[in-house]
């Protein structure tokens, strides 16, 4: 709900360093069982990485596997990208939509694959995920900053709170009955059920993966962004703002509460201007049924 106040524990839900030495135990070992990235995307990641690759190498990778294929090029022809020639063939999707969106979709047709729950609604995590990664690259034209890196970064923003959801469901289901009962943030509701917040979760889990910089610290602070690494909190700050109008613009089962004022000083520290947050909802709202049919592309 918008501007609910929240006066609790700090975003990041960081875990008491005087806890007890058992808990402590519980939390590495459930770190622990976070999901490697698949072996695909990974090849992917190094090749992009490395500046010596052409679209023939990042097609050599994804035509390994006939259903990522499938999914990029339904992707690729979707209205979100409003091309008007239709896409048949991975090199086309390369050339056309470029590597970083096509390293985007790998990595997030991959991980719908991986992750799956029986009682979760993971079509509203999706969406969301979706629409903040929009909201992000609309909202990184007002900042200067690389458009790509910011889409990338709002898709990938709450892969801790997808491996919650997977990993230990019954428990996360309590996490959401928690957070919506109190109206508490989702990173307070995760420490105190599972005694780690998804940000952390997903930061580890990121660093596991060789992500980017720029990711990692995304997925990390885009909480509390005043506490990333100097050269990364705008992208965090903007990732916030972008957060916050999917959350408006599209609510779903994994809501978050926030506050004006933690919104308005991330404007300033991606420097946006103050009306950035409602133009980027109507932006959102304009894309929603392009949203919606990237959704059902990627399935």
């Amino acid at each position: 709900m918008r501007g609910q106040r929240y006066s609790g524990a700090s975003p990041t839900g960081v875990i008491d360093r005087g806890g007890a030495q058992e808990e402590i135990c519980i939390h590495l070992c459930r770190l622990k069982e976070l999901p490697t990235l698949p072996e695909l995307a990974a090849r992917m990641l190094e090749v992009v990485r490395d500046a010596r690759s052409s679209a023939k190498d990042v097609e050599a990778v994804i035509v390994r596997d006939p259903a990522l294929s499938a999914k990029i090029l339904r992707a690729a022809n979707s209205a979100l990208y409003g091309f008007s020639q239709e896409i048949t063939t991975i090199e086309h999707a390369i050339g056309v939509v470029g590597f970083n969106q096509i390293l985007s979709l790998s990595l997030s047709i991959s991980m719908f694959d991986l992750f799956r729950t029986r009682r979760l609604d993971l079509q509203g995590f999706w969406r969301h995920s979706i629409a903040t990664a929009m909201g992000a690259k609309w909202l990184a034209q007002e900042a200067q900053l690389p458009t790509e890196v910011s889409f990338m970064a709002g898709l990938l923003h709450d892969i801790g709170k997808l491996a919650f959801a997977s990993l230990w469901e019954g428990a996360y289901f309590r996490v959401l009955r928690l957070q919506h009962q109190e109206a508490i943030t989702s990173c307070e509701a995760e420490t105190r059920v599972l005694r780690y917040p998804h940000t952390g979760a997903g930061g580890v889990m990121a660093e596991n993966w060789s992500l980017p910089a720029d990711y990692v610290q995304a997925i990390r602070y885009h909480h509390e962004p005043t506490q990333a690494a100097a050269e990364h909190r705008a992208l965090c700050a903007l990732v916030h703002v972008a957060n916050f109008a999917a959350h408006e613009v599209f609510p779903s089962l994994f809501a978050h509460v926030w506050e004006e004022a933690r919104l308005a000083e991330a404007q300033s520290l991606a420097q946006l201007p103050p009306d950035a947050f409602d133009r980027c909802m109507a932006h959102l709202k304009e894309q929603a049924e392009s949203i919606n049919t990237f959704l059902m592309a990627i399935q």
